[in-house]
């Protein structure tokens, strides 16, 4: 499931087009069921379908237009709303959204399996299915509106919710790609009439509905059989099947060929009509010449969509049948989930992304994990596990401190975690503790340095200072760079080289980061490799941990040995963050925990107004906060354009948006299209123009897959103008668009070995037999192994709007959309010198500007947990809540904590009792005494006893040396007399001396020796100690027995505590709810389980055979 929840403000005419254009026109013989279009539900707030039926193209219309689709009564008119603002100005809102629509959709390689197999198709089909079903469930049950008068509003579930589902099995150039368009009325009923959906609540449980969506498909056991039959491997952690990902690649290159084409003819059409729109014969007829444009001879136009497919992957030399079946891997139940694992998992991805979250959020993460787990359940267990599963992580974490009274909704964001807090508060300390020790003293009417302004000099001289935290704010285009380059020759020379403070730049990006190096001739790096030598590591959930020194890193393998020389900080280094308001709030923790440590000074340099980073965000507003003097740099140099750069100004305050609009729109600073098409062509002829012009030039846009888009229009452009050629050897990046000779690419991972950066952009210069690709920018050059080119490179004439933030071109494009932010406006607004284009598609100049005026009023990305706190009071400002909770609940669900309480108290009373009983001689409260002492005893009682065994052995050992002297002097003494004997005593000396050997021979078990071996020494004293010695030793050894058993029977049976249970304590609203919650459901389960049991009763009942005699019968 990519992509979000998107609102559509059109009349159903518009909204059938919209349909019709996001599939293949030769694809609709699959829509030939008697001409319907759209399959509609309707739901109640159960979640139980009420009424279905098959639209057709104009019912779907009338539908969308707000009206019954059986009798075409009118549910209510689309209105406007005009209002006043503070200022004085009058505001239209945009016209009311007619439905709001999520897509079903898959990796692109279960839409191949499901063109190549017709199981594998049947299946799919039913998952999406399965998911869209689950996804209206959830609607129907989740969605709400508000009734009664402003500020008394209360916010009602609805009774009826109706939703339209449309499915399409390729995309707009003709190739697989399954997905199911769900679409939900913004009428709702409630309260006995029809009433607007509440809109806002619906965009917040987004992530819920993915969750859910996505979770139904990689679950669906249907599925997951007929793949593996078919032959194919399915991840479910990636949805991808993994054996079908080249035949994938090669339907999505040409995709892109067949998009060129398509791109190609409907130019010239709309050269030979102008002011006309083509209707479906002609778009028709286009999918068909694009598909066998330029391969007449492989590829026939009356061809079905599948047997194209089948053609091109012959064609192309991949696999399209006999696929041996594969193993099903073994399913996972629900219940074999580690629930622990799965809320630290949940509660951690939460984490890395946002500040709060809401009960929605948690589901949505519970869905996605249960998804890429590999469980296999029907999607109404899968829901309810999600559900109970969120409230019960719920009600383990902290709530935001909101003045609000009542029960906050599921949707609204206001759960946090321990760790978030921590992460922020020791930011806020230290940031502020940087401020209180930074006393800048500037003397603000001071001469300007040579080459700045007044604003500049100013933070020149604060960065050429140590002052422990400067913070710097500049507008686009106001020349931090210069201002930068200019502090650093100032700190050089005030302090003198021997002790001049080195600038360290720090970037979010390594790009970044060496093009601010490359300016200011500084060091540099990105904030992530800084911190990451100095141990620092983070997974892809958002994990962060530190590596001590000596320790192995677990990616790695390496022992860390601490930062090299080049990382080391210390107290004359200043680390310079650029573009601050990027970092996240770990990666900003890390890097304070950094100079901390080496003592070093801070400055961060940013603009709120821009984008900010993509999980917690927040920095650069913690450091102005805590900044004695924050600095901001509004003089601007960028902009060649009379008066736009006061506009862009007015932008990046958001001042009077209305009026803004008027005036870029008057300049050309602002193009209205009626089409994406019309939009896209405009973009790519500008681009292109620019391009054979020698200028650079910069498009941002909100989605990676509106920039492959635009991508490909550009470069099919360049090569019919030939400014590119087609190299000997294909080779695509990862967006599938073939390379040509002269493209412009984009590293997407930042490679040491190969000298390349993330976001870097090159020239392709050559392509290799080997697949490789040569690149250049300017005096660099780089070789691309293939597999980094397909992984890793995109086209880059076109890019998000984080792509382009900090580029400077001659000209730049944005797109404003209904999902625009303030600040992608202002990013996508300021990236060129000579030219900025802000393109919006609209049916007229009104509706353009109100899309835009919501733009500008649009907040994008996380700001910390004080900015989450003012959004949960605005999200419920004007609500009257309920009750935070139901009070007969409360009051039974307290009772029953009570009567467990009083069981645990006797049940620890009674455990006292029954250990004293066994304990007599030790009091239960000197437990822990007690065995202590016991502990010391047994020790004491052993060294005794070791004590008392080595004086035994040494003693034995030394009487048993004097005895074997004594009794070889013998021995000898005799022997020398037998020697020595006369012939008459000869004979009876000889005895003698035999008489002694035998002696020594008997003592001592071995011949005389003069020395006793070492092993008659062991022997000795093993026999002194041996079992059954009594005396002292056979004392001591008992009393150590006794001490070491009245130790270990006290530790084998632990005292219970000395405190009695303690009672139950109140927690925090949300807390105390998620209990409530808890024990409902404990009720619940308890109360199926004991009708289960009695329903068994009954049938064994039933069951038992009637023996009683025939006559009593």
């Amino acid at each position: 499931m990519r992509g979000g929840l998107v609102f559509f403000r059109g009349a159903g005419a518009a909204a059938r087009a919209y349909l019709e254009s996001d599939h293949s026109h030769a694809d609709e013989y699959y829509l030939a069921d008697a001409g319907a279009v759209a399959q509609w539900t309707a739901w109640d707030s159960r979640g139980l379908l009420t009424a279905e039926a098959t639209l057709s193209g104009t019912d779907y219309q009338a539908w969308v237009d707000w009206k019954e689709p059986e009798s075409g009564a009118s549910r209510g008119r689309p209105r406007e709303e005009t209002r006043v603002t503070k200022d004085g100005e009058v505001v239209v809102n945009p016209a009311s959204p007619r439905f709001v629509e999520m897509t079903v959709n898959c990796d692109k390689s279960l839409s191949v399996a499901a063109a190549l197999n017709p199981a594998v198709s049947a299946a799919l089909d039913e998952a999406q299915a399965a998911a869209a079903e689950a996804m209206n469930k959830y609607m129907a049950q989740n969605t709400v509106t508000r009734t009664g008068p402003r500020g008394e509003q209360k916010l009602v579930p609805v009774e009826r919710l109706e939703s339209v589902s449309v499915v399409h099995r390729s995309s707009r150039a003709g190739d697989p790609h399954r997905h199911v368009h769900v679409q939900w009325n913004t009428r709702v009923f409630a309260e006995g009439k029809w009433r607007g959906m509440h809109t806002a609540a619906t965009l917040k449980q987004q992530g819920a509905l993915r969750g859910v969506g996505e979770a139904a498909i990689h679950s669906h056991d249907g599925l997951q059989e007929a793949l593996a039959a078919a032959g194919f491997t399915f991840d479910p952690s990636t949805g991808k099947v993994t054996n079908l990902e080249q035949q994938a690649r090669t339907m999505s290159k040409r995709a892109n060929q067949i998009q060129s084409n398509l791109a190609r003819f409907e130019a010239a059409w709309r050269e030979q009509h102008p002011g006309q729109e083509p209707d479906a014969a002609v778009l028709r007829r286009w999918d068909q010449q694009a598909w066998a444009f330029e391969r007449p001879q492989k590829v026939q136009a009356t061809e079905s969509a599948e047997s194209k497919w089948l053609t091109e992957l012959r064609d192309a030399g991949l696999q399209v049948d006999g696929f041996e079946p594969v193993e099903l891997p073994a399913s996972t139940t629900l219940n074999q989930l580690d629930r622990a694992a799965i809320a630290e998992h949940v509660v951690t991805v939460a984490g890395a992304r946002s500040s709060a979250w809401s009960l929605a959020d948690l589901e949505g993460h519970i869905g996605v994990f249960i998804g890429a787990a590999g469980v296999t359940a029907e999607p109404e267990r899968v829901v309810d596990y999600a559900r109970n599963m969120a409230k019960e992580i719920a009600g383990s974490l902290p709530s935001l401190p909101v003045e609000v009274t009542g029960q906050l909704p599921n949707w609204v964001r206001h759960y946090t975690s321990e760790h978030v807090q921590r992460i922020e508060r020791e930011l806020r300390e230290g940031f502020a503790a940087r401020g209180l020790e930074s006393g800048l003293a500037l003397d603000a009417n001071a001469k300007p340095l040579k080459g700045l302004n007044a604003e500049q000099s100013l933070a020149a001289r604060a960065l050429a200072t140590r002052a422990p935290l400067v913070v710097i704010e500049g507008a686009a285009g106001s020349g931090k760079t210069t201002m930068l380059a200019a502090a650093k020759e100032l700190a050089a020379r005030e302090v003198g080289a021997s002790e001049a403070t080195r600038f360290v730049v720090l970037a979010p990006t390594l790009r970044a980061a060496n093009e601010a190096a490359a300016s200011i001739g500084a060091a540099a790096s990105s904030a992530h490799k800084l911190v990451h030598e100095h141990g620092f590591r983070w997974d892809d959930d958002g994990r962060w941990t530190r590596l001590e020194v000596g320790d192995v890193d677990p990616v790695s393998g390496v022992l860390y040995e601490g930062p090299s020389e080049a990382f080391t900080v210390d107290a004359d280094t200043r680390l310079v963050i650029d573009e601050a308001g990027m970092l996240d709030q770990d990666l900003m923790h890390a890097v304070m925990t950094v100079a901390d440590e080496g003592d070093a000074s801070l400055a961060l340099i940013g603009d709120r107004a821009q984008l900010p980073a993509i999980g917690r965000g927040g920095v650069l507003d913690m450091a102005v906060a805590a900044s004695p003097r924050p600095l901001d740099l509004s003089e601007l140099y960028r902009f060649r354009e009379e008066g736009y750069a006061e506009l862009t100004l007015q932008m990046r305050d958001r001042e009077a948006p209305g009026a803004l609009f008027d005036k870029l729109h008057e300049r050309g600073n602002i193009v209205i299209h009626d089409t994406d098409e019309a939009a896209w062509a405009a973009i790519t002829s500008d681009v292109a123009a620019k391009a054979e012009a020698g200028a650079t030039v910069a498009v941002a846009v909100a989605t990676n897959e509106q920039a492959a888009e635009v991508n490909a229009l550009v470069q099919a452009a360049h090569e019919r103008a030939g400014r590119t050629r087609t190299p000997a050897v294909e080779v695509a990046g990862s967006d599938s668009l073939t390379l040509r000779i002269g493209d412009r690419l984009m590293t997407r991972q930042n490679n040491s070995e190969l000298g390349v950066a993330n976001r870097d952009t090159w020239t392709v210069d050559r392509v290799h037999e080997d697949g490789s690709v040569q690149v250049k920018a300017g005096a660099r050059t780089a070789r691309l192994p293939r597999e980094y080119v397909e992984e890793h490179t995109h086209l880059a004439y076109a890019s998000t709007e984080y792509g382009v933030q900090g580029a400077t071109v001659d000209y730049g494009h944005g797109v404003v959309s209904d999902g625009s932010s303030a600040q992608a406006v202002y990013v996508a607004a300021t990236r060129g010198r000579a030219h900025n284009a802000l393109h919006i598609v609209a049916g007229d100049r009104a509706d353009a500007r109100d899309l835009f005026v919501t733009a500008m009023g649009r907040e994008a990305g996380d700001r910390g947990t004080a900015a989450a706190i003012a959004t949960v009071e605005r999200d419920v400002e004007g609500v009257v809540l309920p009750d935070s909770y139901n009070r007969e609940l409360r009051a039974a669900r307290l009772a029953a904590e009570e009567r467990v309480h009083r069981a645990e108290v006797r049940a620890w009373e009674s455990a006292r009792e029954q250990w004293q009983s066994r304990h007599p001689e030790t009091p239960v409260d000197d437990y822990a005494a007690a065995v202590q002492s016991a502990g010391h005893e047994a020790d004491a009682a052993t060294q005794h006893r070791a004590q008392l065994e080595g004086d035994t052995s040494s003693e034995a050992v030394a009487a048993g040396e004097q005895q074997w002297v004594t009794d070889y002097a013998a021995v000898e003494r005799a022997e020398s007399a037998a020697a020595s004997a006369s012939v008459f005593r000869r004979a009876a000396a000889q005895k003698e001396a035999e008489a002694a050997r035998r002696a020594f021979e008997d003592r001592h078990r071995v011949a005389p020796t003069p020395r006793p071996s070492e092993a008659q020494r062991q022997a000795w004293a093993r026999a002194a100690v041996a079992a059954g010695a009594g005396g002292k030793l056979g004392a001591a050894r008992a009393a150590e027995q006794r001490a070491i058993a009245h130790h270990n029977g006290l530790r084998r049976d632990p005292a219970p505590a000395a405190k009695q249970p303690a009672a139950p304590q109140p927690g925090t609203p949300a807390q105390e709810k998620s209990k409530d919650d808890a024990y409902a459901e404990r009720q619940r389960v308890t109360g199926r389980e004991q009708q289960r049991d009695a329903r068994l009763a009954r049938e064994r009942q039933q069951s038992v055979p009637d023996k009683s005699p025939t006559a009593e019968r």
